[in-house]
């Protein structure tokens, strides 16, 4: 049996359920530029990788609200079993491996609220949950959570930190862009493209949609060369991770910088409508010394200047990004709890393991 939940916003029905499968890609990926802070990783493309990579014989649950019919919103929730503090936890969320970095509830901005209540009561009425786990939501994107939570009778915890994510700002191009940075990174920079020049015959390409395919085996050396791939579980180097690459051929770019007919640095780049993503990073460690990563980081900032993109989103918090960054994204991380007293238990289980931790941690330091 389907459950749903609807209520009327304005003139328009809002109604949350289960449906079999996700909506058609093109009206999801027509949601993301409407709804605040949606990126391209809560389209359809890269949520179908996560499922086709990584789980596809799992069920995902596809809870898709519509407003007088049409598609509002949609949270693929994953089911997953975790032991915490000695219990069997039954937890619905996202996806969560290498490359779920970040999330969003894609709510239409003029009725968040009415649709957010929508929402969490249609996953009320789900079973075989204990939590609900909504990590890496951009902080500007929930600050309803806590109250449609409480409406629906949701015990909901404070949120905790998650990732935060920094971006540079593109949109008056590239030599705007380049003044906000310091006189001695611009001086670097050119430096670091003069010595990269004289070491040999140097080219750029990039590639787009078969031809990353076609390239794979060359982006799959270089990466094990480079320092990710001295453990390539927690790199996100994988046969599986390779398979959500695989599938996501159809978007963005991937750029590797040869010199002398050899890759030296690749970098894939995702995109949706105005904005570029870093996905991957590698580089050749023999040449450490005369940094292809920074010329070929280079040259992709200047093209998506060119194109008119209004933002490259590093995807990640390293010095290496900080010093080209503008500005920054924080994300938060969610848990909400089944109502009654097993999910009182376990809110209580985990509270006490977080104890524990930040126990130890004192003591460690």
């Amino acid at each position: 049996m389907t459950l749903a939940q609807s209520q009327t916003s304005g003139t328009a029905e809002l109604v949350a359920r289960l449906e079999p499968q996700f909506p058609a890609a093109g009206v999801w990926a027509d949601l993301l530029p409407r709804r605040p802070g949606a990126t391209v990783f809560a389209g359809p493309l890269v949520q179908a990788a996560h499922v086709k990579a990584f789980a596809p014989s799992t069920p995902v649950r596809s809870l898709v609200l519509r407003q007088g019919g049409a598609l509002a919103s949609i949270w693929p929730l994953w089911q997953r079993r975790l032991a915490i503090g000695g219990l069997t936890v039954r937890e619905l969320g996202f996806a969560r491996d290498a490359h779920s970095l970040r999330n969003n509830l894609l709510l239409p901005g003029d009725a968040a609220g009415q649709s957010l209540a929508c929402l969490l009561r249609a996953c009320r009425d789900l079973r075989g949950w204990d939590t609900l786990a909504f990590d890496n939501l951009p902080e500007m994107a929930v600050p309803l959570l806590p109250e449609a939570a409480a409406a629906c009778g949701i015990p909901c915890d404070p949120p905790r930190p998650g990732r935060l994510l920094l971006w540079a700002d593109m949109t008056d191009g590239q030599e705007a862009y380049l003044a906000s940075r310091s006189g001695q990174f611009r001086r670097q920079l050119r430096k670091r493209q003069r010595e990269f020049a004289l070491l040999g015959r140097s080219a750029i390409r990039v590639l787009h949609g078969d031809e990353i395919t076609a390239a794979l085996p060359e982006w799959k050396a270089l990466a094990a060369r480079s320092w990710q791939g001295e453990n390539p579980e927690a790199a996100g180097l994988t046969a599986l991770d390779w398979a959500f690459h695989q599938a996501l051929v159809q978007n963005g770019r991937l750029w590797l910088l040869e010199l002398d007919a050899r890759p030296v640095a690749c970098l894939r780049m995702l995109e949706d409508h105005d904005t570029a993503y870093v996905h991957t990073m590698h580089f050749d460690p023999a040449l450490a010394d005369h940094a292809p990563g920074v010329v070929l980081f280079a040259a992709m900032m200047e093209d998506a200047a060119q194109r008119g993109l209004r933002r490259v989103d590093f995807n990640g918090n390293t010095p290496f990004f900080a010093r080209w960054a503008t500005g920054a994204t924080a994300h938060q991380n969610w848990r909400l709890y089944r109502p009654g007293l097993a999910g009182q238990a376990i809110r209580l289980a985990r509270a006490g393991v977080a104890r524990l931790r930040q126990g130890a941690a004192g003591k460690a330091e």
